[in-house]
């Protein structure tokens, strides 16, 4: 019985977090940044984390899940590399979580 407390606890605890997700956009609270990626950085253990600067502000993902947020599977190439230049949209209230990058 604990098996499903646990999984509807997440279940609900997941739904919960979109739900701020999606008030956050609505309410306008999106943030548009542009500039080139600095500092990248991977971070290797049960899934690749990644970090990376953008005009000074730090993102973060990982190729397991992040959220509701941006997600990129290394297995696949992506152009999230140093030097590259990018258009973010992102939420810094819920600790700049990418909803969106673009190439420049």
């Amino acid at each position: 019985m604990s098996i499903w407390i646990i999984a509807f606890t997440t279940v609900v605890l997941n739904s919960w977090g979109a739900y701020q997700v999606q008030n956050a956009i609505w309410a306008n609270e999106a943030q548009v940044i542009s500039g080139c990626i600095t500092d990248h950085k991977t971070v290797k253990s049960n899934s690749r984390e990644e970090t990376f600067f953008v005009s000074g502000i730090k993102f973060k993902y990982n190729d397991y899940a992040t959220k509701q947020y941006f997600f990129a599977n290394r297995e696949h190439e992506t152009f999230i590399q140093n030097g590259q230049c990018v258009t973010i949209v992102y939420l810094s209230k819920y600790g700049n979580g990418i909803l969106k990058i673009d190439k420049v």
